[in-house]
């Protein structure tokens, strides 16, 4: 997978967030939209401008950092939200939300947002769907042009 790994960050698919330490279970990731943007990683570094932001985002790169250590075994409804079907995951601290999936030994930060109402909403889940959709099809082309070497 590392071989996989170099050719991600490489062609700026994603950009490793965290060397994981030994026990780790997944090395920590952004993944880069195909305009250069780094929606998960922009959420998190906006969450500036006072003490409750910064407390949100503290909180979930902790969530973020004990799911790679634990996995799914995490399941605390207060922090953690799987969406099976979708096969991805929101981190949950206060209002703060991080979506993420597992590729492999990668655990991929998707997005970010500041929930404002009671359920988490339709266009979110899509643009959710959309970029790991986009991140695997460039995954994708990426092998096949290895193949063509």
């Amino acid at each position: 997978m590392s071989n996989m790994l170099d050719k991600l960050v490489d062609s700026n698919i994603i950009e490793i967030a965290d060397r994981t330490e030994y026990n780790d279970k997944y090395i920590i990731c952004f993944y880069i939209l195909s305009n250069g943007s780094v929606p998960a990683k922009e959420f998190l570094e906006g969450l500036t401008s006072n003490k409750a932001e910064k407390q949100i985002a503290a909180k979930l790169k902790y969530y973020f950092k004990e799911y790679i250590k634990k996995g799914r075994t995490l399941r605390n409804p207060q922090h953690y939200n799987y969406f099976d079907k979708e096969g991805f995951f929101e981190l949950k601290a206060y209002q703060g939300r991080l979506f993420c999936f597992n590729d492999g030994e990668l655990c991929v930060a998707v997005y970010g947002y500041r929930k404002k109402g009671q359920r988490t909403q339709s266009r979110v889940i899509n643009r959710v769907k959309k970029y790991k959709a986009e991140y695997y099809r460039r995954k994708k082309l990426l092998k096949q042009a290895r193949r063509g070497d």
